[in-house]
């Protein structure tokens, strides 16, 4: 729920990572002042850190239309609603300039970039820090992706362009389409979670489980884990198997418990991202367009406005054979 002022803001137009075709720009709007100044994580490009998000009034964040589709509203120097900015299923958008990013993708393969981003965020987190990951020379360890949906899929092409041998990768997935689509990226190690997944794991890495009960520890694992999931399975996983190295959760939901200890424990760095911040748009639609994969498209529904429920709830069939659903207002914009 939106709220302002103990008012809940409703109705407004859901609709994020929005693509524009035929876009008609009014620079005047990028001289409007919407709530407050910036605070000092956006003045820095760091919108993903806005202190802001969230509050009301003149505290608003969602500055220049950076939550677009989440309920974001323009407001006056007084806390005064002026107009909501709309989200992506709305006829028209009030965007800042800067959050423009012209590109030559086609429309499945660009259903990706704010994904693709995220992911970026989460790599570039592990470079330059007091135990700095170098990819360069890590090209040939052991590395788990956890989930294989559109976030486990950017990241494994990610790691890719940066050298990572893809014949390395463990992938552990829950349906059968992330199996499928992470065979066919080049995955040749895939678990589904099923109840040997997890001896069958450390099977492959070379570890050990020791129980305590109905506890139990991982002698052995990875150095550099992605969880492309965000739920507690997830973490406790990453927790468990990383081994002196680094564990990146991407788009970690904020009421998630983390316990730090277990990762420092295994000599565990863990990373921790919510989304991305502009500054890897361009970053991520440059690797898009240089993507050796072919699957994009085959694996991406798009649906026409009128039956955007199913791509916000898709049946069981369009969940076996897509991981990605986008929305376009009509036919002429279905590829």
């Amino acid at each position: 729920k939106m709220r302002q002022a103990g008012k809940q803001l409703t109705p407004f137009t859901l609709g994020h990572e929005i693509l524009l075709e035929g876009l008609a720009v009014y620079p005047l709007l990028d001289d409007l002042v919407v709530g407050n100044e910036l605070c000092l994580n956006c003045q820095h490009g760091r919108e993903n850190l806005c202190t802001r998000f969230g509050k009301s009034g003149r505290e608003q964040g969602s500055i220049r239309g950076f939550s677009l589709g989440y309920g974001a509203f323009a407001v006056d120097s007084e806390g005064q609603i002026l107009t909501e900015l709309g989200g992506g299923l709305s006829e028209k958008v009030a965007v800042h300039s800067s959050q423009l990013y012209p590109h030559e993708l086609t429309l499945k393969r660009a259903a990706y970039i704010d994904t693709y981003a995220c992911v970026l965020e989460a790599l570039d987190s592990i470079v330059g820090q007091d135990q700095p990951f170098d990819f360069s020379n890590n090209t040939d360890i052991p590395t788990l992706i956890i989930g294989f949906g559109p976030v486990g899929l950017t990241a494994a092409d990610a790691l890719k362009q940066r050298g990572i041998n893809m014949e390395n990768v463990i992938v552990v997935v829950k349906h059968p389409i992330q199996e499928q689509v992470a065979r066919e990226y080049g995955a040749k190690t895939v678990y589904i979670q099923d109840e040997e997944y997890m001896q069958k794991l450390a099977t492959h890495l070379d570890a050990k489980i020791v129980r305590f009960g109905t506890r139990y520890w991982i002698d052995g694992g990875a150095p550099l884990i992605i969880d492309a999931v965000g739920n507690q399975q997830s973490v406790d996983l990453a927790s468990h198997f990383i081994r002196d190295g680094h564990a990146v959760l991407v788009g970690l939901p904020q009421d998630i418990p983390v316990d730090l200890n277990r990762f420092n424990m295994r000599g565990g760095n863990p990373h921790l991202t919510w989304w991305s911040s502009r500054k890897f748009y361009p970053q991520a639609i440059d690797l898009l367009a240089k993507s050796p994969f072919e699957g994009w498209e085959a694996i991406t529904q798009v649906h026409l406005l009128k039956d955007a429920m199913h791509a916000y709830f898709p049946s069981q069939e369009d969940r076996s054979r897509f991981i990605k659903h986008i929305v376009v207002p009509n036919q002429n914009q279905q590829m």
